[in-house]
């Protein structure tokens, strides 16, 4: 080697150790800057749910990505929490009355919103799915949900989930068409005018072993005899299929899932309004759009064609308010 670049060398050596020390306590600072501001570099590429905007009221929804700061403990005991978790359920006890006569009652409740315009009742943050949508196949449990709760499952939760309960509290979801992405921006009447049915939960413990009555109507839902053709599965009771997957539950100092204290919910505070958290997000690809641009093709190819098109699956686990006629009986003849 040529004996002045050996030379330059090691004149060079020096510089170069004194710029990457510099170099070393620049990116230290940045980095205790980031911290003393509470913001995470990572936190804030999370993609977010549609969330409500505070605002507009409870069912304002607004964009999908805000910037998201980090929550730290301290910030969440200076959260103001809410106070008032709204008026007591109305609906008398399910077990108190045959299920014709309780439904009565249950759908004219649901129909009117009493639970979210009249009672008051606290809502989650957002319109979420309850699962992920992938190639144009969604893979929630329920479809894309809201979910209200009434005063005694709010008190439940802040308690940390200990003891029972009480009789006559209810939770009510919300059902739409997922993913819930879909609905961004929608103003309350829109959607009260997408929803699609509802899924309820309410406490009895003298109804059945996991003390809850169950239901899945439609909305603008009325009362229909399952004892007649088509022999459809009832819209509510106790002991429904909906055990399949809340009896995977188990409260906090239960020793097993089947004892009759389990409250068999999956309610968490992180999902509602006013608490601190953030909401399950399930992943959520772009497959929708083209399920939403061949709807609006098909909307208008029926439109110049004079043709109304249904643009939403029926759902047949929902019995129809007008009963389908029963097929004709063959004379019976004997031998």
């Amino acid at each position: 080697m040529n004996p002045t670049n050996c030379s330059n060398l090691r004149l060079m050596a020096p510089v170069c150790v004194l710029l990457c020390s510099l170099v070393i306590v620049l990116l230290l600072r940045a980095g205790t800057a980031l911290e003393d501001s509470g913001v995470s570099v990572l936190e804030t590429q999370q993609p977010q749910p549609v969330s409500f905007a505070a605002d507009q009221g409870a069912g304002a929804l607004v964009g999908l990505n805000p910037p998201l700061v980090e929550t730290t403990a301290d910030d969440e005991s200076e959260q103001e929490l809410p106070r008032d978790f709204g008026k007591p359920n109305p609906l008398p006890l399910p077990s108190s009355m045959s299920v014709p006569a309780f439904e009565e009652l249950l759908f004219e409740f649901l129909n009117k919103r009493e639970y979210a315009l009249n009672l008051g009742w606290l809502a989650d943050k957002a319109l979420r799915d309850t699962g992920p949508y992938i190639n144009g196949k969604y893979y929630g449990t329920h479809p894309a949900v809201r979910i209200y709760y009434s005063p005694g499952i709010i008190q439940w939760l802040v308690d940390g989930r200990q003891g029972t309960i009480p009789d006559g509290e209810m939770i009510v979801k919300e059902q739409y068409l997922p993913p819930a992405i879909r609905h961004a921006g929608k103003s309350e009447e829109e959607l009260n005018s997408d929803m699609l049915s509802w899924t309820i939960m309410i406490k009895d413990s003298a109804g059945s072993q996991d003390g809850w009555f169950w239901g899945n109507p439609a909305k603008d839902q009325c009362v229909v005899d399952n004892h007649q053709f088509p022999f459809d599965h009832p819209l509510t009771g106790f002991g429904h299929y909906c055990v399949r997957c809340h009896g995977s539950t188990q409260s906090p100092n239960i020793e097993s899932p089947s004892s009759p204290k389990n409250e068999f919910t999956f309610a968490a505070l992180r999902n509602i309004e006013g608490f601190p958290g953030e909401p399950i997000i399930f992943r959520v690809d772009d497959s929708w759009r083209r399920e939403v641009a061949e709807q609006a093709r098909l909307a208008e190819k029926a439109k110049n064609e004079g043709k109304l098109v249904a643009l939403v699956e029926d759902h047949d686990s929902h019995p129809k308010c007008t009963q389908t006629e029963p097929p004709p009986r063959l004379p019976l003849v004997l031998n």
